[in-house]
């Protein structure tokens, strides 16, 4: 994957901003306990548009990137499932026009 990008380990479901912002994608990976999910919304909670899933199987790893990035208008949260070990979410701030 291309960067810089920010980084972010997701410990909670939540908001990790607020406002446009350009999605490259995250990793999940599962406990041994059971499969798990993650979902990536453009928005500032579950009620908005679903952009991105992810699923693994228990003690396995989904990796999902998109080295140019999703634009996201609203902002971007994120919902973890049950059996989450780790989930890493890779976003960047859009370039601003030029002048």
């Amino acid at each position: 994957m291309d960067g810089p990008w920010n980084v972010a380990r997701v410990t909670a479901d939540g908001l990790i901003f607020q406002g446009p912002v350009v999605y490259h994608g995250g990793t999940l990976r599962a406990t041994g306990g059971g499969a798990a999910t993650v979902d990536v919304y453009d928005g500032t909670s579950t009620l908005d548009a679903l952009r991105d899933a992810f699923s693994a199987a228990a003690s396995a790893i989904d990796p999902n990137a998109f080295d140019a990035g999703l634009r996201f208008e609203r902002g971007l949260f994120i919902d973890l499932g049950a059996n989450v070990d780790l989930f890493v979410v890779y976003w960047s701030l859009p370039e601003s026009p030029s002048p």
